[in-house]
């Protein structure tokens, strides 16, 4: 018999603090991952929590809640009643790949004629406009982000978007580059963001676009950081 997925209600026997009950979340994470099959530290499962919660990350998190501010009063992402938007996991074995998603947001298959190394779009028109692409394409590990966020601005520039600027941070373990930039459109302004991750021989693009930078970047953040490439099958 495969064993039980640990789930966080085995913690709830005792009456937790807040710092505590997210403490024991994060096990019950880690634990539900390695009956799956797969490491995680348990660094890497508070982080996730705190993202989950609403927090740019653990530190935030735990300094937050040892103020005695409620969840989303102090450093959580900036939002605009994003908090609130529930996620949910998606993963994608042929893809090897996963993230959380808006619940509320639709998948839809990939379009070709946009990019051959598309492999998957999320989208909403819920409160504007509002688009998740996943791209996942061959890299030569000796080649560094930046040099595909360069190829990525000078083509993008050729289709008249503009105002362009790079940042690195980092995905769980793994470093990532951010580059933002925007399009005039009718009646408003298509704000984009786009994290480049590298996985080897492979690397994965997030695409993100909106017409409501201000209310959705801090939701992309979050969606972003919940990226994991799975292990590639053999």
């Amino acid at each position: 018999m495969e064993p039980r997925p640990f789930q966080f209600a085995d913690y709830l026997e005792v009456i937790m603090s807040p710092i505590e009950a997210l403490k024991a979340e994060a096990t019950a994470l880690r634990r539900n991952e390695e009956a799956l099959g797969r490491s995680m530290k348990h660094c890497d499962a508070l982080e996730r929590v705190a993202r989950r919660h609403g927090y740019e990350n653990w530190r935030a998190c735990s300094a937050s809640l040892a103020s005695g501010a409620p969840a989303g009063t102090s450093s959580p992402i900036e939002k605009s009643g994003q908090e609130a938007v529930e996620l949910k996991r998606y993963t994608s074995s042929e893809w090897s790949f996963a993230l959380d998603v808006p619940e509320r947001w639709n998948r839809f298959p990939a379009v070709s004629s946009n990019s051959p190394y598309e492999v998957v779009r999320f989208a909403s028109s819920e409160g504007g406009n509002h688009l998740l692409i996943v791209f996942r394409w061959p890299n030569d590990p000796r080649q560094s982000l930046r040099f595909h966020g360069d190829r990525t601005q000078q083509y993008l520039a050729e289709k008249g978007y503009a105002n362009f600027a790079f940042s690195e941070t980092a995905i769980g373990p793994r470093p990532a580059l951010l580059m933002e930039f925007d399009k005039p459109q009718e009646g408003g302004v298509l704000s984009c963001r786009h994290y480049f991750v590298a996985a080897g021989t492979l690397g994965y693009t997030l695409g993100f676009g909106t017409t409501l930078k201000e209310s959705m970047f801090g939701l992309y953040d979050r969606v972003a950081m919940t990226f994991e490439v799975l292990a590639l099958p053999s």
